[in-house]
């Protein structure tokens, strides 16, 4: 990953992963305020993202600060406080693209290996449940002899047929 190798290189960013590292969260308003202007696309915010994730660095909302760092540090609250506090941080107006993006991006959790591996199993079934489908279609079946056909006089190539 270029991107990542790039933003590790980025003082800035560094220092603020440090300061994230001994605080053990940030807040929204001081990545945005030592985001450099070069990181404004979805791939490099992700990366970004990414490298808190494997630093354990929480991203807070600065606007409801006291409660969402209880929460990150894993303190629990009363379910009818949180629900305050939700209703609290949906309210609040953001103007700059970057700072919602990542006020999202915080609450979507990465995927684990374990996430991928059923994810990847459920696309394989999906596309052998495609191909068994194709294979039994009737149209399928009436134009096999005609493919075996052209495959045998060099018309077309197997590898065609397959895609």
């Amino acid at each position: 990953m270029a991107t990542m190798e790039k933003l590790t290189h980025v003082s800035e960013i560094n220092q603020l992963v440090s300061q994230g590292k001994e605080k053990g969260y940030l807040t929204y308003e001081e990545v945005n305020d030592v985001l450099p202007s070069d990181v404004v696309t979805p791939e490099q915010i992700d990366d970004l993202m990414a490298l808190f994730s494997e630093n354990e660095i929480a991203i807070v909302d600065t606007s409801v600060k006291g409660e969402k760092i209880a929460a990150a540090k894993g303190d629990k609250k009363d379910g009818a406080e949180d629900d305050v506090q939700a209703s609290k941080s949906d309210s609040v107006s953001i103007d700059d693209p970057v700072r919602l993006y990542l006020r999202e991006m915080g609450t979507i959790s990465l995927l684990t290996r374990k996430g991928e591996v059923e994810i990847a199993k459920r696309i394989e079934a999906g596309q052998d449940e495609v191909l068994a489908a194709v294979a039994n279609c009737g149209l399928t079946i009436r134009e096999f002899p005609s493919l075996t056909e052209q495959v045998k006089n060099g018309e077309v190539r197997i590898f065609n047929i397959i895609q």
